[in-house]
């Protein structure tokens, strides 16, 4: 059975536009901004109100056991499920995916 998530699970990244870090390099501006994220299966919510931001050059980590949700969110992310919220990508942004039932192969570049 699924287990909820909710915005007190998630760790995220926060960035607040262009500021100025102390040694005077710009900070990342956001990759990735969702607010009020919700998936449901039936009657079930299974990602309830996540609200995080990911700034460019970030490196993410969706940790949690089985069952917790952490593939529904990558879905909800790239669009293939339906949620309620927001989840907005920088334009431009390429996503990749590799499928874990796809072969890798050294001739794969």
């Amino acid at each position: 059975m699924l287990s909820s998530v909710s915005e007190t699970s998630l760790a995220a990244v926060q960035s607040q536009g262009a500021k100025r870090l102390s040694d005077g390099v710009p900070e990342a501006t956001s990759i990735l901004e969702v607010d009020g994220l919700s998936v449901r299966f039936g009657q079930s919510d299974v990602l309830k109100n996540l609200a995080f931001t990911v700034a460019e050059r970030s490196v993410v980590a969706i940790i949690g056991p089985n069952g917790a949700g952490k593939t529904v969110l990558l879905r909800a992310l790239l669009g293939s499920i339906p949620l309620r919220g927001s989840v907005r990508w920088a334009p431009g942004t390429r996503i990749g995916y590799f499928h874990r039932s796809s072969t890798w192969s050294a001739t794969c570049r």
